[in-house]
């Protein structure tokens, strides 16, 4: 009879999880990341196997399948629920002259009538990190988004082409 695996400790697992990601600037650290989440729980059964169910029927067509893949992702994955708004945006459009260019979000977290998080959504392909192809603007989707947020007081932003998920804080004043 073969024994078990340990199962890791905290430590192990949030830097488990760090190495998994490309981390850019000093918020997403180890120290904060084991004051935020001190246990980093496993999915249920049930969520793993609708997790793999949406990713892939996004697969199977990544430009159609988008919207749906992103949505279970905020919706299910991290829990926002209700509290995913994908309409009624039009008020957090934001103009930038010099560019010729409006910045709107693709969609927001909002709770009780305040909005915590803003995101975009880019073209399948697209990184949230590089340039826009065909853009005047040397500014990429999180510069932009982050200029976003900043006009409109909001933190945090996430921006995604459903495989690239990039994080975006934006603190007031910075």
């Amino acid at each position: 009879m073969r024994a078990r695996p340990e199962a890791p400790d905290g430590l192990r697992q949030h830097r488990d999880w760090l190495a998994l990601i490309d981390v850019e600037g000093p918020f997403l650290s180890l120290p904060v990341l084991r004051a935020t989440w001190p246990t980093l729980d496993p999915l249920d059964k049930g969520a793993r196997e609708r997790l793999r169910a949406a990713h892939a029927t996004w697969q199977d067509d990544i430009a159609a399948g988008q919207a749906g893949w992103v949505g279970h992702v905020l919706r299910e994955l991290l829990g926002w629920g209700d509290a995913l708004h994908l309409d009624g945006l039009d008020d957090l459009t934001v103009r930038v002259p010099e560019h010729d260019t409006d910045l709107a979000p693709s969609f927001a977290l909002s709770e009780a009538g305040s909005v915590r998080v803003l995101g975009v959504v880019c073209p399948p392909g697209q990184r949230p990190t590089a340039r826009v192809p065909g853009s005047t603007w040397g500014a990429t989707p999180a510069d932009r988004l982050a200029h976003l947020c900043r006009h409109h007081g909001v933190e945090l932003g996430l921006v995604t082409d459903g495989r690239w998920w990039a994080l975006v804080w934006a603190p007031r004043g910075g």
